[in-house]
């Protein structure tokens, strides 16, 4: 028999829950766990898991969702830093640039007017240090 169980992305992924590719990434996850049917977001954000409630029970089931959510915090990393010296736009191209050439650099994105650099990562391919 199909059940549904409703999660909040931010209890899953505390410090990922706003990132488009963590949230997909969890997502296409837990779709493939034994037993799980369908998993999708619905209109209110939250994590909606359609599964089969004679393979899983809710509490059991909870656990195993954060579980993947916490294998997806510790894979994908994010940042925020501040950078100075920015002032026109090929100083911003030239920043992400150079740090999307990084090998596990997945997204970076500088911006001119706050004079910040948001930086995703994959935490097992490159340190924080070396960005």
């Amino acid at each position: 028999m199909e059940q549904k169980l409703k999660l909040s992305r931010a209890a899953l992924l505390p410090e990922n829950s706003n990132c488009d590719h963590c949230v997909e990434t969890l997502t296409s996850r837990l779709a493939v766990e034994q037993g799980v049917a369908h998993v999708h977001q619905d209109q209110e954000g939250l994590l909606c898991l359609h599964y089969d409630a004679t393979t899983w029970e809710e509490e059991r089931l909870t656990r195993a969702a954060r579980l993947v959510g916490a294998e997806v915090q510790r894979h994908y990393q994010h940042r925020l830093w501040p950078i100075g010296g920015m002032d026109c736009g090929g100083c911003v191209r030239t920043v992400e640039e150079g740090l999307a050439s990084l090998p596990g650099v997945l997204t970076v994105q500088a911006n001119l007017a706050t004079g910040k650099v948001a930086v995703e990562f994959e935490g097992d391919q490159v340190e924080e240090e070396q960005l």
